[in-house]
């Protein structure tokens, strides 16, 4: 997102989301299953630039942590799904073929998803793209998400 006179006050209330976000992330001593994403959508935050012309909206460090934010939120909502009864109780066969979580969304013409899952392949587009912010940690997280669990280890 290219901040703007019009954006900019948006993207400063996503950026307070994404500090409650660490902030909820730290009362549950690091779990990051279930966590309060606020108002903001990460898809939005994924890439920010926080000058334009004469204008700074954002510090290069605020731009920055609002990236790793919203690639944060992104992996806790694959966290989320890969924790819930429904992904745990996956047939053996899907468990076998796709790891417990996983490459389903690579082969979604496989297997359907659930309606409420229906942010997963936008977030699988996001990976595969490449299209978060470039962080060693954040990038292990999205490959171990969308790997088979046996190639990551």
């Amino acid at each position: 997102m290219q901040l703007d006179d019009d954006n900019y006050r948006k993207a400063e209330s996503a950026l307070k989301d994404v500090l409650f976000i660490f902030v909820d992330a730290t009362v549950q001593d690091g779990d990051f299953t279930e966590l309060s994403l606020g108002e903001f959508d990460p898809f939005d935050y994924l890439w920010v630039n926080g000058q334009s012309g004469q204008s700074i909206y954002m510090s290069d460090g605020e731009s920055d942590l609002l990236m790793k934010g919203a690639a944060i939120a992104l992996l806790s909502k694959v966290a989320d799904v890969y924790f819930d009864d429904e992904c745990q109780s996956a047939n053996e066969n899907d468990r076998l073929e796709n790891g417990v979580m996983p490459n389903f969304i690579a082969r979604k013409e496989a297997m359907t998803l659930p309606e409420h899952y229906s942010y997963l392949p936008k977030i699988y587009e996001v990976f595969k793209n490449e299209s978060y912010v470039k962080n060693e940690y954040i990038q292990r997280a999205f490959v171990a998400a969308f790997s088979d669990e046996k190639k990551v280890l």
